[in-house]
């Protein structure tokens, strides 16, 4: 079993986070945005602010990096079980 690089994982997590907080920009942001205000309208809660959407950008880059870290976990036995 090879080793993991923790610098390549944590490299390769920014990069899927950035990734992921791209797609959620776009979701969350653009494609989303009247129903998430009508939606906190109708549960009589304030609008979520910049407190709440910076962790959620850090949530996502963590999970970026939680992903490619078990990515890099399984690498081995997936290589292992499917050799070329």
């Amino acid at each position: 079993m090879g080793k993991i690089n923790y610098g390549r994982v944590v490299l390769g997590g920014l990069v899927a986070g950035l990734i992921i907080n791209a797609g959620e920009m776009i979701l969350n942001a653009w494609i989303l945005m009247k129903d998430w205000d009508e939606a906190m309208k109708a549960l009589n809660r304030p609008a979520i602010g910049g407190g709440g959407i910076t962790v959620m950008i850090a949530l996502c880059f963590g999970l970026g990096i939680l992903v490619t870290w078990v990515y890099a976990a399984i690498r081995p036995g997936l290589q292992a079980a499917c050799p070329r």
